[in-house]
């Protein structure tokens, strides 16, 4: 195609759908390439507004525990919105590093109401492994979740969810070990 029969095409027009499109993409990758589209592009800035972008993004490229300032107000956006992989981060972390029980187990309970699959095998291995009445609760949901994926691809999600709870007790482990070792050297 040569130069002349190029058109350039406006970002602001483009529809508003498929810039959120984007929008998810980039903040799933950098949150500051996203803080940067917002600034730049008032139409980025009108798409990235609703809650819709925030409950659906991915957060898996991040850490479990976020210690920068805009990581976190994003993670708190994100729980506002309701995102199935934040509340049960925030759950988690509430849980096995605060000890705050009763809320933990509400957002882990609230990830599970997204239908996320990965969400509901933790919460139910976390509640067997939970005293009293929760780990009766737990055997319930993964004998629920058990049964409905009883098909060969349900095995395969079921081990996929291993998997994903392994990696990230690696990742955090690997985190945690360089944050260690970082101010135990200096």
């Amino acid at each position: 195609m040569s130069k002349k029969n190029m058109t350039n095409i406006s970002v602001t027009a483009l529809p508003e759908d498929l810039l959120a499109k984007i929008l998810m993409h980039t903040l799933s990758n950098f949150i500051t390439d996203f803080v940067n589209g917002q600034l730049c592009y008032k139409a980025f800035h009108n798409a990235s507004n609703g809650d819709r972008i925030f409950k659906n993004v991915s957060m898996e490229k991040f850490n479990f525990i976020l210690w920068c300032p805009r990581e976190r107000i994003f993670q708190k956006r994100c729980i506002a919105a309701k995102n199935a992989e934040a509340l049960y981060r925030k759950g988690r972390v509430n849980l096995f590093s605060r000890r705050k029980s009763e809320s933990s187990l509400c957002c882990l309970k609230k990830a599970t109401e997204e239908d996320h699959v990965e969400e509901i095998y933790a919460y139910g291995i976390i509640l067997i492994c939970l005293e009293g009445d929760t780990r009766k609760q737990g055997l319930q949901i993964m004998s629920a979740l058990i049964l409905v994926n009883s098909s060969k691809q349900g095995s395969i999600t079921i081990a996929n969810c291993r998997s994903k709870i392994e990696s990230f007790r690696d990742r955090e482990a690997t985190f945690f070990y360089r944050v260690l070792r970082k101010y135990l050297v200096a």
